[in-house]
């Protein structure tokens, strides 16, 4: 050694030291703080003269330890600049305590508590496994490569999946639900269960019945309910035949009621149309407590239908069938004062009971006193309605109306019969045709005249509004014919029909669309829907297309008739048109003048200006209808414009310009004038003289042509304005 100071508590400039048997010191130091061993707290440091541990590792920048095995080591790892604890092996990092507790395994930045990074399903897995059974479980939960889906495995057999999209799915891999649960030849199902209460099971199963494709709810394993496949719902039965099918044991109830039913309170079930709402539940039958005899529940049925003339649901004020405590029932009576009781403005319909012998059937009373009656007579079979019985000349099984009754003694007047063949008399008791009248059977005013028969196997009316001789031309027919048809006509023939599918043909007999209108090929209009309260008509025209000229227009919407002004057309290659006829290629084709805007689509205006022209000056001057400023209100239309503008000029130069500002009180902030073609187009706008923006497009003379998109900014409102004047100039500004 070259220098040597050895006492109790240090070693200094020792090269080596060699020791045979057991070295005592009450401390030891090397060069300070590479190694110092406290004796007093049995602390080790390395790095550090104040060691806090048994082994208190220190560097200013990345304190390591290393373990290593031959050509094999492992690093235990504390970086100041990561500010985390890391686990290395062979040099590479496989696992990391950040300062926040946050363990990652393969990812360097943990984001939870534990997160897993791998570049395959197995090494981003986690897996856990219970040896004590056996066989031991193994199961890995997988975060799958390439599809974002997380899965669940138990012994290398996938359990359950959670999708990229939220979905789990649990024996499917490919859940199309937000929770899909699946079992191969079995019945997949969900159980509920409170566990504080027994038999309290409640399974929701799905793949009973024939075609395993029913629902099922059991409860404590006994089916309660079922939805089959055909949307049935079945309550006490496995077979539901109907939309709702519910069985009950025999001689047992299917209750319908309410809790705390009081006095004139009613529950029931309401049938037919109803909205997502308490409206239009017109038709219901419902039970009303009355209490009538006692306090014991009993009470009326009625059938309520209505009310009318409003979107209201029904109430008891719209009962129109009463069955009373006493099984009385009332039509229009809610208070029954009869077996059968019919209410309505005075009359009353009192069924009595029927001889043996001689008529009986209803009677029509005032008070004690009879009026009419319809009766059914034992001696001659016939059924007479009167309007007072006492009528002895009668046919056999005919059907007779009588009228002029004046007492009991005075027989009424028989007024019209229907006979066993079913003729119709009026006037007459022996019809001899379906109806026939004796007498005048003519509907008239003036010269017109209405006429029932037979006609082409068919009913027909006939009309005759000139002189009711239903001859020549003056006359209509409208007929329902014997396969189902109707039909209107004039002069016999039947140009309006309906056929029995619905379908409604004019000039066709025939119709096999919903409307099917027919007329002669070429130009003919088939349709016209015109305002006339104007002097120019506007509408819809339906054109019929030409088979010989292909792109005829099939829908036409404009002005006026002869000549027609085209607003959109429609051809028969699907092609259309706003401003004039289709394009043979586009299938939109908006036409106008070239100071018209083409297309508005949210806040951009597409083709807002096009201009060509051989013109004078090579500046052309765009008076717009925006306002700018000037005067004493100031700028009312801001705006943040950009103005796209694309061209072309006989020089071969190409135009492609963008010229974008602020609009504001009569200046052109933030003005930007960008060009991308070969000719530099862009000017700086002004204001005209009256206070309105002018765009300045430097064309040149050569036929140039453009084109003006016209794009605003939010946050102001859109202006809806087009151009106003324009025209060319050797000059940049002043024109307007």
């Amino acid at each position: 050694m070259t220098r040597s100071t050895i006492n109790s508590r240090s070693i200094e400039g020792i090269h080596s030291i060699d020791a045979t048997g057991t070295v005592t010191a009450a401390g030891l130091t090397v060069d300070t703080d590479t190694l110092h061993i406290d004796s007093t707290n049995n602390h080790v440091g390395i790095g550090t003269s104040s060691p806090s541990r048994q082994l208190h590792i220190n560097n200013a920048s990345e304190s390591n330890i290393r373990l290593q095995g031959g050509s094999d080591y492992a690093e235990l790892r504390v970086k100041d600049a990561d500010n985390a604890f890391s686990f290395h092996f062979g040099g590479s990092e496989y696992m990391r305590i950040d300062s926040s507790g946050k363990v990652g395994i393969g990812a360097s930045s943990p984001a939870t508590g534990l997160h897993i990074t791998g570049s395959d399903n197995l090494s981003s897995s986690l897996t856990l496994q219970n040896t004590a059974p056996s066989p031991d479980n193994i199961w890995r939960i997988t975060p799958l490569y390439n599809s974002g889906d997380l899965a669940f495995f138990d012994d290398g057999t996938e359990r359950m999946r959670i999708t990229s999209a939220g979905n789990v799915g649990i024996g499917t891999s490919n859940p199309g639900k937000s929770l899909e649960v699946a079992a191969f030849g079995g019945a997949p199902g969900i159980r509920l269960r409170r566990t504080d209460i027994t038999n309290s099971d409640v399974d929701l199963l799905t793949g009973g019945g024939s075609t395993g494709k029913d629902f099922l709810i059991n409860v404590n394993q006994s089916e309660a309910m079922r939805i089959s496949a055909d949307g049935n719902v079945g309550i006490g039965t496995a077979s539901p035949q109907k939309p709702l099918d519910v069985v009950s044991d025999a001689n047992d109830f299917v209750t319908v009621g309410a809790l705390g039913l009081g006095i004139n309170e009613w529950t029931g079930i309401h049938f037919g149309y109803r909205e997502n709402n308490a409206n239009y539940r017109k038709s219901a039958i419902v039970f009303e407590r009355t209490d009538l005899t006692a306090s014991d529940g009993q009470g009326k049925i009625h059938i309520l239908n209505g009310p009318q003339g409003s979107g209201g649901s029904a109430t008891l004020a719209d009962a129109k069938i009463t069955i009373a405590e006493n099984g009385s029932v009332g039509i229009g009576a809610t208070s029954p004062s009869s077996l059968l009781h019919v209410y309505g403005t005075n009359p009353v319909i009192r069924v009595d009971n029927s001889p043996s012998t001689g008529a009986f059937g209803y009677a029509f009373y005032r008070g004690a006193t009879k009026n009419a009656d319809i009766t059914w007579n034992e001696g001659d079979a016939n059924l007479k309605i009167k309007n007072y019985r006492n009528d002895a000349n009668v046919i056999y099984g005919n059907i007779d109306f009588h009228t002029g009754g004046t007492s009991s003694s005075t027989a009424p007047d028989l007024r019209m019969r229907i006979t066993t063949d079913g003729n119709v008399g009026i006037g007459t008791t022996s019809p001899g045709n379906k109806l026939h009248v004796s007498g005048s059977f003519k509907v008239e005013d003036g010269a017109s005249s209405m006429l029932f028969q037979e006609y082409n196997n068919g009913a027909t009316i006939w009309l005759d509004g000139a002189d009711g001789d239903f001859s020549g031309g003056d006359y209509y027919g409208i007929h329902a014919n014997n396969t189902g048809g109707f039909g209107i006509g004039y002069a016999g023939a039947s140009t309006f029909n309906i056929n029995s599918s619905g379908n409604v043909g004019i000039k066709n007999s025939n119709p096999t669309v919903p409307l099917d209108v027919t007329t002669a090929g070429g130009g003919n209009w088939v349709a016209q829907f015109q305002n006339t309260t104007t002097a120019t008509s506007y509408g819809v025209n339906i054109s019929e297309p030409s088979g010989a000229t292909a792109g005829y227009p099939l829908l036409r919407v404009g002005q006026g008739f002869s000549p027609y002004t085209d607003f959109l057309r429609v051809n028969t290659n699907g092609n259309s048109a706003f401003g004039g006829g289709p394009s043979s290629v586009a299938r939109v084709n908006i036409l106008g003048s070239q100071d018209k805007a083409g297309l508005l689509m949210k806040r951009t205006f597409y083709n807002w200006f096009e201009w060509g022209g051989n013109p004078g000056g090579a500046y052309l001057h765009i008076k717009t209808g925006l306002y700018a400023g000037g005067g004493a209100t100031g700028n009312i239309a801001y705006t943040m414009s950009l103005f796209e503008i694309k061209g072309y000029t006989y020089n071969a130069e190409t135009i492609d310009t963008m010229i974008g500002f602020h609009n504001w009180s009569g200046s052109y902030s933030q003005l930007v004038i960008q060009n991308k073609g070969t000719r530099a187009a862009g000017s700086n706008p002004y204001t005209s003289s009256d206070g309105y923006v002018v765009l300045v497009v430097n064309t040149g003379t050569n036929y140039p042509g453009i084109t003006i998109n016209w794009h605003q900014a939010f946050p102001y409102s859109f202006r809806d304005v087009g151009v106003t004047a324009y025209s060319s100039s050797s000059s940049s500004g002043g024109v307007y």
